[in-house]
């Protein structure tokens, strides 16, 4: 009955104003830990109607309350109105950092992308850590693979580590892992709860209920595969661990193909394992240099790998320079990476480099585990 209710609700009636709309379901929100000037702005936008959104921010809308456990920012962040979000933005006091990303993060997870454009643009970190994710960890969980081009254009490190999150995982590491999750009918409910897509604060409520887009459609667009593939041509070293544990598994020097191997509660997604037992075989990442310094983890290669991530793969020239590199790299190290002569040759230069490198701050590592 309820339920009934609340459909009934859902939208104006056919000679209804929306003030007179407003004013009767308001009324039927529970008022204990919500704010009913921001439930009316919320209201407004779920449906669609920024004009009355912006009259709220216009009669002095309280910015810090909250409506469902969100602010008014949160709300337009996750329901991606650019133009209300760019006021809040206006009008609001300067955010501090955390504030942006967690905006930013609100707006990935919901697939926002314009509202993550204009985020970034206001100064927003597209490398901020925060609890356990960064934008792109978010986004590669996601999994729609133009979020995850949007931020690497923006600038985020194809190869950094969450050094708060369970594993220590990379973005493909997280695209490995959230592909088993996709595959199990657990699993992607364990995913549709972490993306907020379950509860979606008010859709139950009168007046947002029946409005929400249902999962299918939220769905349609996510592939984990094409946002690995996206990866990797960005740069994405397949050969990097994880450390430590996930939950109660130990996850403790899985790549991203063993972690994609693994799966969730035994399934796994075909299609990921063979992209990345592909790119394991041919594509171990730094190959003259590993050849000539010995090791792939030696402080030298560090750099190097450094250089590509941050410098390289962000560009479009340096990706085309990463994908040359990654054609010929290998056969050049097996045809002669274990001459003296090609040691004596391309150590100096590759010293040199590394000097000149460390010279602008590469290398400076949080951690010797990469």
């Amino acid at each position: 009955m309820t339920e009934q209710r609340n459909q009934a609700d859902s939208s104006p009636g056919p000679d209804e104003s929306w003030t007179e709309y407003r004013d009767r379901v308001a009324p039927k929100w529970d008022s204990q830990y919500n704010s009913r000037s921001v439930g009316e702005f919320a209201l407004a936008l779920w449906h669609g109607n920024e004009e009355e959104a912006s009259h709220c921010i216009r009669m002095g809308l309280n910015v810090e309350d909250k409506f469902q456990g969100r602010t008014p920012l949160d709300w337009a962040a996750e329901l991606g109105s650019v133009r209300t979000l760019s006021e809040l933005l206006e009008h609001g006091q300067r955010l501090a950092e955390w504030d942006l990303a967690s905006l930013l993060e609100l707006s990935i997870r919901a697939d926002r992308q314009d509202a993550v454009k204009l985020l970034l643009s206001r100064g927003a970190n597209v490398n901020y850590e925060l609890f356990v994710g960064t934008p792109l960890t978010w986004a590669c969980q996601r999994g729609v693979p133009a979020m995850v081009a949007l931020l690497l254009d923006a600038g985020a490190h194809v190869n950094a580590r969450c050094e708060k999150s369970p594993g220590r995982m990379t973005p493909l590491m997280t695209a490995a892992e959230s592909a088993g999750w996709f595959k199990s009918n657990y699993g992607r409910e364990t995913w549709r709860r972490m993306m907020g897509i379950e509860s979606w604060h008010a859709r139950n409520l009168p007046g947002f209920a029946g409005r929400a887009p249902d999962s299918a459609q939220v769905e349609s667009n996510v592939d984990h595969v094409a946002v690995a593939g996206l990866l990797l041509r960005r740069g994405a070293d397949p050969s990097m661990k994880a450390h430590g544990r996930v939950g109660n598994d130990n996850v403790d020097g899985f790549r991203a193909l063993e972690l994609a191997q693994r799966g969730f509660n035994g399934e796994s997604d075909p299609a990921m394992v063979r992209l990345l037992t592909e790119h394991s075989k041919s594509r171990a990442g730094c190959f003259i240099a590993t050849a000539v310094y010995g090791s792939y983890d030696s402080p030298e290669v560090r750099v190097l790998r450094q250089f590509r991530d941050q410098a390289l793969a962000p560009r479009t020239a340096g990706r085309l320079a990463i994908a040359v590199y990654y054609k010929i790299g290998p056969q050049l190290v097996r045809a002669v990476g274990r001459r003296t002569m090609f040691q004596r040759v391309m150590r100096p230069a590759l010293d040199n480099l590394v000097r000149a490198l460390q010279s602008r701050g590469y290398g400076e590592i949080k951690s010797s585990r990469s």
